[in-house]
């Protein structure tokens, strides 16, 4: 609970659906509170591209209360505590997110950890279109083979928006009336 650098990290992931290299390696220079944006900087994305990404009410949250810790010589957002001139280390947020699984009875599940956030972020959005613009990923095929958790909801759903396109399928008897028998050369299946 007092670990600003966890609460700030998971919050990000869990909103902007960003990778935690990229969160990790997040500058001042990156955080454009009056525009409501933030850059994700090519050197830091896994796919080496440059984005610009609005702030979420949850992100812009976190990242203020960040800013009431800002280091006066260090540029990152996360700074770390022993080593100079680097990121706050994944080891580090890693075994906060642990304890705070721990806290809150929570079994810890391997992939679950800050990628987890990001394939969270998906499945609340559940369009695949938007989902990836959203994270920055290009890849719709990724974004549904590895973010997109397929839920009984969804299914669901699924059967409920075809059966209402195709109808209620009618019965024999609503067909031909109450009495009628299926003809020669017909199935009654």
């Amino acid at each position: 609970p007092q670990h600003w650098r966890a609460r700030g990290a998971i919050a990000l992931c869990g909103s902007l659906g960003a990778r935690i290299n990229a969160v990790l390696h997040l500058t001042w220079d990156d955080v454009d509170f009056a525009a409501g944006t933030l850059i994700w900087r090519k050197e830091w994305d896994k796919l080496g591209k440059e984005r610009v990404q609005p702030l979420t009410t949850r992100a812009r949250a976190a990242l203020t209360e960040c800013l009431a810790h800002r280091h006066l010589t260090e540029a990152w957002v996360f700074w770390a505590v022993r080593t100079r001139g680097r990121p706050y280390a994944y080891q580090s947020l890693h075994y906060h997110l642990t304890e705070a699984e721990g806290r809150a009875h929570v079994t810890h599940l391997p992939g679950r950890a800050f990628h987890g956030l990001r394939r969270m972020v998906v499945g609340d959005i559940g369009d695949l279109r938007a989902a990836a613009a959203w994270i920055g990923d290009s890849s719709l095929k990724v974004v549904a083979g590895s973010y997109l958790k397929q839920r009984a909801s969804d299914v669901e759903t699924g059967r409920l928006a075809i059966e209402g396109m195709e109808g209620v399928p009618k019965t024999n008897e609503e067909t031909n009336g109450a009495d009628a028998t299926p003809s020669e050369g017909t199935s009654s299946a």
